[in-house]
């Protein structure tokens, strides 16, 4: 008889009996819940009254179940229940194909979010299992699952391997639930980025972005990738030309209409530039993009310089023709396409010209002296203290990266050069620049902020004019022929 009493009152025996009553009520344990019928009656607990709440404590009710604070299980008394009234509504039993649909977008959005803000595995696997309880046979049940990426088909490329997804399944896309303009014209950008800081691995994408619809993201059309850039542009190029080529002669049919897609213009960086046109870079003598002007190298500075404005502009048909010299590198696949080989490439890098190029060049040739003539050169005390004026600024909070002293300017970001121009130039260098210096910059420093405004497109021709003023002036003032950019 003792012995009963302590299997009776062990837990083990409780445990038992407690999964046995599960099993009669065929209810999952660790739910306490139950699918609910339609066009049936809900049973749901009395309201207590606040009595009967303080002496019952903190209880969790679900149905006809009650669970307290020591997790025991008990069936409520047909007095305590109170019946709400059945709904008549139709029962409609929902489509297959759109649950289905609903699932992966569900899926979709979960693993982009994870991606987009870096969600350790051990928190997304806490969360899936809290999901899984609710959505079962839905979320995977490990992290690993939910971020696999789909197999995708790769090309190989000498070097490294291409990605295309294509221009026209970027357009359907964006287009499919919009009625816009049945004559879109793209914009297509291409660059090369770092994959990691301490990997040569990189990737060069191919993007576009539809001109008609601003507020619509770059779309990328094809990615490659390798440990240096595609050292052939038309192997690099063909499947995008290919494409496009196909799009010219038939364009495409989105819900049942047909878009007519021209190509607006390719906006890259002067490297980048160079590369897809298959032309020299723009540091080498027959480098200009836009006119046929010939450098001459420097053996004081030690790079080319263009002496010589005014020179005739290139063409479309001769460039076409291979009418340049040693302008021309090796032919692009772009040549098949029906866009203007010089205006089509507007030359508007900011980076490389401006802030890493003039401005740079500037502050290094009066910092240094190495514009060839002593009248530029800043004294020591000078260079002294405007590193500690600049390092005393308070910058607004636009410019989210402040301005070291001018001893680092050899690790100076293009940012740091643009903030410098636009905000600082003109009044800390005027105290210390000679007056003729200092109009010859301020040449430079209007028309630069004429072409970067869309408010001041009434006064480009004074830009141009400050331009042609400001070269005429670099042979007589301060710099000597061979420094001229």
């Amino acid at each position: 008889m003792n012995s009963w009493k302590k299997i009776k009152t062990s837990g083990t025996f409780k445990r038992k009996v407690k999964k046995n009553f599960y099993k009669i009520l065929n209810i999952n344990p660790l739910l306490f819940q139950k699918v609910q019928q339609p066009v049936r009656s809900t049973i749901y607990p009395k309201p207590e009254t606040s009595s009967s709440i303080e002496s019952a404590g903190s209880r969790e009710t679900d149905g006809g179940y009650e669970l307290d604070q020591n997790r025991k299980l008990h069936l409520l008394d047909e007095s305590e229940r109170w019946e709400l009234p059945a709904y008549e509504e139709e029962y409609i039993d929902p489509d297959p194909a759109d649950e289905t649909f609903a699932n992966l977008r569900l899926l979709d959005n979960l693993r982009c979010w994870a991606v987009k803000n870096n969600i350790r595995h051990s928190v997304l696997n806490e969360l899936l299992a809290i999901l899984n309880i609710r959505l079962s046979n839905i979320l995977p049940r490990d992290p690993r699952t939910l971020l696999t990426i789909q197999s995708v088909d790769l090309q190989q490329m000498e070097n490294g391997q291409y990605w295309h997804q294509g221009v026209k399944n970027c357009l359907e896309r964006v287009l499919s639930e919009s009625t816009g303009p049945s004559n879109i014209s793209l914009k297509i950008n291409i660059d090369g980025l770092p994959v990691y800081r301490s990997s040569k691995d990189e990737f060069w994408p191919i993007l576009i972005n539809i001109d008609e619809y601003p507020q619509v993201a770059p779309m990328i059309v094809g990615i490659y990738a390798g440990k240096q850039k595609p050292t052939n542009v038309g192997t690099f190029l063909s499947p995008f030309v290919a494409e496009m080529e196909k799009i010219y002669q038939e364009g495409i049919y989105i819900n049942g209409h047909k878009v007519i897609v021209s190509i607006r213009c390719f906006v890259c960086d002067s490297p980048a530039r160079a590369f897809i046109k298959g032309t020299a870079y723009f540091n080498a003598q027959n480098g200009c993009q836009k006119c046929t002007t010939i450098g001459e190298y420097s053996y004081v500075s030690h790079t080319n310089y263009f002496p010589r404005a005014g020179c005739p502009p290139r063409t479309d048909a001769d460039f076409r023709n291979k009418k340049y010299g040693t302008h021309h590198k090796e032919d692009t696949p772009l040549l098949r396409l029906n866009i203007d080989m010089v205006k089509d490439f507007p030359v508007a890098d900011s980076l490389h010209l401006i802030d890493l190029g003039i401005m740079k060049k500037l502050l290094l040739g009066w910092r240094d002296g190495k514009f060839g003539s002593l009248n530029t050169k800043w004294p020591a005390n000078v260079a002294i203290n405007l590193s500690k004026r600049l390092l005393e600024l308070k910058m607004p909070r636009e410019i989210h990266r402040a301005l070291r002293g001018l001893d680092c300017i050899a690790h100076w970001k293009g940012l740091e050069f643009r903030t410098f121009l636009h905000y600082i130039s003109i009044v800390v260098l005027k105290p210390i620049l000679l007056p003729e210096v200092y109009e010859h910059f301020l040449s430079l420093f209007c028309s630069i902020t004429i072409c970067s405004s869309e408010n001041f497109t009434d006064l480009i021709e004074l830009a141009n004019m400050l331009t042609i003023i400001s070269r005429h002036f670099t042979e007589k003032i301060t710099f000597r022929v061979t420094f001229i950019i």
